[in-house]
């Protein structure tokens, strides 16, 4: 990230662009407000799922430990509210190796 922040500032140092008007720009307001959305949806999955790992143990323990494919099903279908499949890894994948699923069918 870091690196990309240098680059950036050595872009807008080369081009001589007017550094007040970066945030008015409608490119700069469209990623920040999806950046944004990305990391607030992405933190808020993470929170419930961590907040309620006991209830998903109860609920989906022994489902998913007959049939372990649907653990693709439900992670496919995280994503999609999560708008991350990083952020749905990151969320899911504990959860999944805490319900007992064999590591061996967890998706690398």
């Amino acid at each position: 990230m870091a690196i990309m922040l240098l680059a950036a500032m050595v872009i807008s140092l080369i081009s001589k662009v007017k550094l007040n008007d970066i945030p008015n720009m409608s490119t700069f307001k469209s990623g920040m407000s999806a950046c944004i959305c990305v990391l607030g949806v992405a933190w808020l999955g993470d929170a419930f799922v961590s907040n309620h790992i006991n209830e998903i143990k109860e609920a989906a323990g022994g489902l998913l430990n007959q049939y372990s494919w649907l653990l693709a099903v439900v992670l496919f279908l995280a994503s999609m509210l999560l708008y991350s499949q990083a952020a749905t890894t990151t969320a899911l994948m504990p959860a999944a190796l805490a319900l007992g699923v064999s590591p061996v069918v967890l998706p690398t």
